[in-house]
């Protein structure tokens, strides 16, 4: 999609409007930078209609209703509200040696390392591997990400569904992360043996729908594990997880430049087996912190289902 952005501001009616408008300098720049603009002009108008709706707390909202904020409030602990939480030294040990979060974040990491493929070698790889040029190949390689995204909402919705049905916690965060993951490696490693562009495309979809089916649930698990202190657990996750798109493009160009795409994609489809093993390590139903550590008795974490207030308890006996 970027690449038809590029070809409209590079259009001289494109042109010929910025100059119209007396921005004779913006409209000599080169097309690349001209999209940029363009994005990030985009992403602010998105920021301007966000900022009126976003509250650290929804329950401060004026447009929630009182059947909202009873479902928003239900599950808290009588005298908590939001606070910014404080930390001490017991707070950032618990969070560098919690099994749960180092889970989470190698989860991530090892699944970002395959994923990457799809916003940086997909078109390369329809070009060499099928003759389809970059022109050509730009609604083709947008339909995986475009499917992934979708399978987002459906992920987290599917989530919340099957811990009500089963009313077991860690089992409805894991199920679809644990299929979607080793689902697709499946999709990914077959691939390999896609004689058309259009079956080589229809797997990745399927791809990349089993993998972004996981990832509502997995940062889900990531807030409940971090409680009070969920933006610092869920940033620490982010962080090492994109290390995985870091290390993708210079070991992913090794063993394409030694083995070939088929080498490629299988060491996709490894990784992927790997993300999704991680979750038979991870407990979301538990804080990675003792509330004992916490510096203010008021500062207690909120409990997203009813059986998370009394696994507090349990987490001031077993410990980080």
């Amino acid at each position: 999609m970027f690449g038809i952005l590029l070809r409209r501001v590079d259009s001289r009616a494109f042109r010929g409007f910025l100059n119209s408008i007396g921005l004779h300098a913006v409209s000599g720049l080169p097309a690349w930078r001209l999209a940029f603009w363009v994005c990030g002009l985009l992403g602010v108008g998105w920021v301007l209609l966000f900022y009126p709706f976003f509250r650290d707390d929804p329950a401060d909202h004026r447009m929630v209703n009182a059947a909202e904020f009873q479902l928003i409030t239900s599950g808290r602990l009588e005298n908590e509200r939001h606070r910014k939480p404080r930390y001490n030294l017991a707070i950032w040990l618990s969070l560098a040696l919690s099994i749960d979060l180092w889970a989470l974040a190698m989860c991530q990491a090892l699944g970002s390392f395959g994923w990457s493929f799809f916003v940086s070698w997909l078109p390369r790889f329809l070009k060499q591997g099928y003759g389809v040029d970059y022109a050509n190949s730009e609604v083709m390689s947008s339909l995986p990400l475009l499917c992934g995204g979708a399978a987002c909402f459906i992920g987290g919705w599917m989530s919340d569904r099957i811990i009500r049905a089963t009313g077991r916690h860690r089992f409805g965060r894991a199920v679809l992360p644990i299929i979607g993951r080793f689902g697709g490696a499946i999709a990914i490693f077959g691939v390999r043996y896609a004689s058309t562009p259009g079956t080589a495309i229809a797997l990745m979809c399927l791809s990349n729908i089993a993998y972004d089916l996981s990832l509502g649930p997995t940062w889900a698990a990531a807030i409940e594990v971090g409680g009070i202190y969920s933006g610092t657990a869920t940033g620490f996750i982010n962080t090492v997880g994109n290390l995985g798109n870091i290390v993708q493009p210079i070991v992913g160009q090794w063993i394409f430049a030694h083995f070939g795409w088929n080498r490629l994609f299988l060491v996709f489809a490894v990784f992927y087996v790997l993300s999704g093993s991680m979750w038979f390590v991870v407990n979301p139903s538990r804080r990675f912190y003792r509330e004992r550590d916490v510096p203010s008795a008021d500062l207690r974490g909120f409990p997203i289902y009813p059986h998370a207030a009394r696994q507090e308890a349990a987490n001031d006996c077993d410990g980080p």
